[in-house]
């Protein structure tokens, strides 16, 4: 059903974009009807794809219930079956190589790059720039984002690099504590009810005059930015920059981001199937064999609709297997 209604759908947008808007102008409202029906039809789009990932994730987890369910021994009274621990989302700057492949995130990295470190002349408005990384859950833009903050052209640009994971369940003062140690500057001492006002003049100290690059990472909406973060960094130093990744263009339109979104993509066929053997493999002695199986692993990455985490899922229920042609 899922695959109906996406075929259905990019089938509806593409005919959308292709109709002759001055064959329906005269039509009172249809313009905007058509922009509305558009947007929706993308929501649909992004919300089968995210429906794949969970469908990934759920075999991924099924396989360790049964397992555990195996290596549960009876007893005369019925003990609880041990669940796998909740997913954090909390990320950090570190690139897990595995997950990164193909060319086009090469050159997504450097677009984003040089739009981050551009030198805007004749600007006097001394406004903030933010660059914003939008795309469906699981597809990148926590690896794309990765990138971008690591590389070398960034390392030479700013005096201070700041990762900062914005998770959904987040509270003032942890959020401002973690911004102050992500700086490198010291906490303040004191608590209670002064706590977060003793943590915000710490923050404007850590930052003041300082040209930063700062990456919110997996931004739900900008009550972070706005309420506790935007008031301390309104103290930097000229040619500081903001790296956006969010789920949302809402989000990315509230914080003023640099238009056009940089809107990531899915993987290419050939990348989704390097992707899996990376997630596969245990050396490189083992490719070989592995490479008999592409005809196979072409059909697994096809159900996953090149979107990585799906893949990388996958990928980690494959690597239990044998690398035979039955397996």
């Amino acid at each position: 059903m899922a695959g109906v209604l996406n075929a259905l759908a990019s089938y509806v947008t593409k005919m959308l974009a292709d109709m002759a808007r001055d064959e329906v102008a005269m039509l009172t409202g249809v313009s905007d009807k058509i922009d509305d029906l558009s947007i929706k039809l993308r929501d649909l789009n992004n919300f089968l794809a995210e429906m794949r990932i969970l469908d990934a994730l759920a075999s991924y987890v099924t396989s360790i219930l049964a397992k555990m369910a195996k290596e549960e021994k009876p007893t005369k009274t019925k003990r609880p079956l041990r669940l796998p621990p909740l997913i954090d989302r909390k990320t950090d700057s570190l690139i897990e190589r595995s997950g990164v492949v193909g060319e086009k995130i090469e050159e997504d990295t450097r677009a984003l790059v040089e739009v981050l470190t551009r030198e805007v002349v004749g600007d006097k408005s001394g406004r903030l720039i933010v660059v914003a990384i939008v795309g469906v859950g699981g597809i990148r833009k926590i690896t794309l984002g990765k990138k971008v903050f690591n590389d070398e052209a960034i390392k030479g640009k700013f005096t201070k690099k700041i990762w900062l994971s914005v998770t959904q369940d987040f509270t003032d003062v942890e959020l401002l504590s973690t911004t102050i140690t992500a700086i490198g500057a010291d906490l303040p001492r004191g608590g209670g009810a002064q706590a977060k006002a003793l943590l915000i003049d710490a923050l404007k100290n850590a930052i003041k005059d300082k040209k930063f690059f700062l990456v919110l990472d997996d931004l739900w909406d900008v009550d972070a930015w706005n309420k506790h973060l935007m008031t301390p960094f309104s103290y930097r130093g000229p040619g500081s920059r903001v790296l956006i990744t969010t789920r949302h263009d809402t989000v990315a339109r509230s914080m003023k981001a640099f238009h056009p979104y940089h809107h990531v993509d899915k993987l290419a066929p050939q990348d989704t199937w390097s992707l899996l053997k990376k997630q596969v493999l245990t050396s490189e002695e083992n490719e070989p064999e592995v490479d008999m199986l592409e005809d196979i692993g072409f059909q697994i990455v096809a159900k996953c609709d090149g979107l990585p985490l799906a893949i990388k899922v996958k990928g980690g229920l494959s690597c239990k297997k044998e690398k035979t042609r039955r397996d």
